[in-house]
């Protein structure tokens, strides 16, 4: 619990100018992996709203399971700090408004002219056309 205070407390005070220095240096220590899965988990953070960790988490963002073999350290650092800062385009986020004023969120938005339909994968997992 104190790791996620000071992670969370930490977050909220860096200016985002000089973010990415000044986290390099304790995050080229190693890291600690569970105080980071605290973070990950923990609902004012939000990363696992979108991504998913372990079977766990959103469907939104890529799965990040295998994270570590694929980026480097400063670029999944870049990349927690502004996480909207580089987005695949196959996970590229969108919000639609029906003609009832529901609101849908999700990913993978495909238009079929041919139906004059579009499916929508939602967060939750579900697909919506």
């Amino acid at each position: 619990a104190e790791a996620l205070r000071f992670a969370v407390d930490r977050a909220r005070e860096l200016d985002r100018r000089d973010e990415g220095r000044r986290w390099l240096a304790p995050a080229a220590s190693g890291g600690d992996p569970e105080a980071g899965r605290l973070v990950f988990l923990h609902p004012d953070v939000g990363c696992v709203r979108c991504h998913a960790l372990d079977g766990r988490g959103g469907r939104l963002g890529p799965d990040l399971a295998h994270i570590g073999a694929s980026v480097d350290r400063a670029r999944l650092l870049q990349s927690i700090l502004a996480p909207s800062s580089e987005v695949s385009p196959e996970f590229q986020a969108y919000v639609v408004t029906r003609r009832d004023g529901s609101v849908l969120e999700g990913s993978q938005l495909h238009w079929n002219a041919t139906a004059d339909a579009a499916t929508l994968d939602l967060v939750d997992g579900q697909t919506v056309t």
